[in-house]
C-alpha cells in the first residue's frame, strides 16, 4: 500500500525519510501538489519502519482524503 509519508519536525520539503520517493498527487480540489510516497505492503514492513523512526501516526492526507498518510511523530506539535 502506499503512503505519503511526513515528519513531524520537517516543515519544509526535504525528504522525511530516505526510504521516501517525491511524486505528484492531485488534491481535493483538483490541483497538482508534490509530496514523499512510500510503500509498505505488510505489518511487518511497517513495524520495521516504526523500529528504524520511532512512533508513528497513522491518517488520512490532509489534502486528499483518499491519500493514507504516516507522519514520523519525533516532534511534539501540540
Amino acid at each position: 500500500m502506499k503512503f505519503k509519508i511526513t515528519r513531524t519536525s520537517l516543515w519544509s520539503d526535504e525528504r522525511p525519510c530516505k526510504e521516501a520517493k517525491k511524486e505528484t498527487f492531485t488534491d481535493d480540489k483538483g490541483e497538482p501538489r508534490i509530496g514523499w510516497f512510500m510503500n509498505i505492503d505488510s505489518v511487518e514492513e511497517l513495524n520495521k519502519f516504526s523500529d528504524k523512526y520511532g512512533e508513528l501516526v497513522l491518517s488520512r492526507s490532509i489534502w486528499n482524503k483518499n491519500i493514507k498518510e504516516i507522519e514520523i511523530y519525533d516532534w511534539y506539535r501540540e
